[in-house]
């Protein structure tokens, strides 16, 4: 999100920067063919200087220098920090994916139905690398059969046990038995 705020504002930027290049350019058109249609005096007068007609001295010194240089700068700064914060933001997504697969339980430490969520979902991402947060534990199963159809009823019971681990309500525990059961259909969905 912060990345695209600060693309759309170089965006908006450089277009700005832009419109007062065409002013600049406008301005400096006008000035020169102001200055050579004036006749020629060996002395300015002040009241020459002030005149509305004398475009030297109402151009602002930015306008008076090419924006180019400076619209190049501010493109190129814009662009390393959107890489910067590209490179921050995959740094974290990779820190956090390290940080929940070194909490993975093994099989034989499940022990409470939150032990067999994070299970399953482990299972679920080293079965299929393309597998996304979206899935449900029926499409997992779904996924499970088509591709291994002799682990039907391993990955059809580790379904039930994690759609009852997941979403019961908190006060609900799972027994020793099924967490047996889960134990059982994750070692034999691993391989």
């Amino acid at each position: 999100k912060g990345v695209k705020q600060a693309g759309n504002y170089l965006t908006t930027l450089g277009t700005q920067i832009a419109k007062s290049t065409e002013v600049s350019t406008r301005v400096r058109s006008n000035a020169s063919s102001a200055s050579s249609s004036a006749p020629s005096s060996s002395a300015p007068t002040s009241s020459a200087q002030s005149s509305p007609g004398s475009a030297s001295s109402d151009i602002p010194n930015l306008f008076r220098a090419s924006a180019l240089p400076y619209l190049a700068a501010i493109l190129i700064v814009g662009g390393l920090t959107i890489l910067a914060l590209r490179y921050r933001v995959r740094v974290e997504q990779v820190r956090k994916e390290k940080g929940q697969a070194a909490q993975v339980p093994s099989i034989d430490e499940i022990r409470t139905r939150d032990d067999l969520v994070v299970a399953f979902h482990a299972l679920a991402k080293k079965r299929f690398k393309a597998a996304q947060a979206w899935w449900t534990s029926g499409y997992v199963a779904q996924q499970f059969e088509a591709k291994m159809p002799q682990l039907k009823t391993p990955i059809q019971t580790l379904s039930g046990l994690y759609d009852q681990a997941r979403y019961y309500p908190t006060e609900f525990q799972l027994t020793a038995k099924q967490i047996d059961e889960a134990k059982l259909a994750l070692k034999q969905c691993e391989g």
